[in-house]
């Protein structure tokens, strides 16, 4: 005769019988006190969908990583862009100095714009300063 594993107040189920999704369940006291067995298909179900999430978190972590990307590139750009224009501005300077001598503006001016130039310029290739 088979004995009944009491499984809660109203449930019970035939030893190797498959009621549900419940797990083992012990006492205190290390007695086992019920249990059912899970189906094989539950079991793939349940994985399946742990698979379909992690996928789903995957791609959301790449779209996030594409994103930082795009904006480093475009930073990168901006930055290129910058130098770019600075030392186009450096090249003009250069070439004012070369005019004679009534086309010229101030030789102070001129060495000081120069200066702030060149200081743009090693600033935007310089590393940032770390957070305080």
């Amino acid at each position: 005769m088979k004995k009944r594993i009491p499984l809660g107040p109203d449930y019970h189920a035939e030893p190797g019988e498959t009621k549900g999704h419940q797990h083992d369940v012990y006492t205190t006291k290390g007695e086992l006190h019920g249990y059912t067995r899970i189906h094989v298909g539950t079991l793939m179900k349940s994985a399946v969908e742990d698979l379909a999430k992690a996928l789903a978190q995957g791609d959301e972590a790449d779209s996030r990583l594409a994103d930082a990307m795009d904006g480093a590139m475009a930073d990168a750009l901006t930055i290129d862009e910058a130098r770019w224009r600075i030392a186009d501005l450096e090249h003009a300077l250069t070439e004012i100095r070369g005019l004679p001598g009534e086309m010229k503006c101030d030789k102070y001016k001129i060495d000081r714009a120069q200066l702030v130039a060149s200081n743009a310029l090693r600033g935007i290739t310089r590393a940032p300063r770390p957070p305080r």
